[in-house]
């Protein structure tokens, strides 16, 4: 038996299809859903990944969905499952500069950590990534006078970082009486 699973946004279908595991994140927590699951009704945590995995037994039992969410809601009756997110992109077809900037940059949630590897251990650490199935992905290099983030061939920062520096030693003493 498997989940029928709808992945809806209020103008179109993302994704419907056949699944044996929903994973999402709602504001209580995240939740994991499989057949048989009890009636539930969630609301999704904002700018959160939802996960649709493959049936159970398949030869490849990986993800067959990924889709981030701005927003929304998850209901669950019947070995249905119904997401209806106000804006949502499949992972393979997402566009940084439709995105929200700010959520791709600098959001935060549990499963999403900033890890710096020295260029000599790169090779080591993909193979490790790979080996683990862990997702995850290169977002620049670090060095240098000047903090450059692009998103395409746009520089949507680019500032000094002696700026930053002096920001980031100074910020607070201004504050303290």
């Amino acid at each position: 038996m498997t989940l029928h699973v709808e992945l809806l946004m209020p103008d179109r279908s993302l994704w419907s299809g056949e699944a044996g595991l929903v994973i999402a994140k709602t504001l209580e927590g995240d939740i994991g859903v499989q057949t048989g699951h009890s009636p539930v009704f969630g609301i999704l945590s904002p700018g959160s990944l939802v996960r649709i995995r493959e049936v159970p037994g398949d030869d490849n039992p990986g993800d067959v969905v990924r889709a981030a969410v701005r927003d929304g809601f998850l209901s669950v009756a019947d070995n249905r499952v119904s997401i209806l997110a106000s804006m949502g992109q499949l992972a393979t077809d997402i566009d940084l500069a439709a995105a929200r900037t700010d959520l791709t940059l600098f959001g935060e949630g549990p499963s999403r950590v900033l890890v710096a590897v020295e260029v000599n251990h790169a090779r080591e650490f993909e193979g490790l990534m790979a080996e683990s199935a862990i997702p995850w992905r290169w977002i620049g290099t670090t060095g240098g006078d000047r903090l450059v983030i692009r998103i395409g061939t746009d520089a949507v920062v680019d500032v000094d970082a002696g700026r930053l520096e002096h920001a980031w030693r100074s910020g607070f003493e201004r504050h303290m009486a």
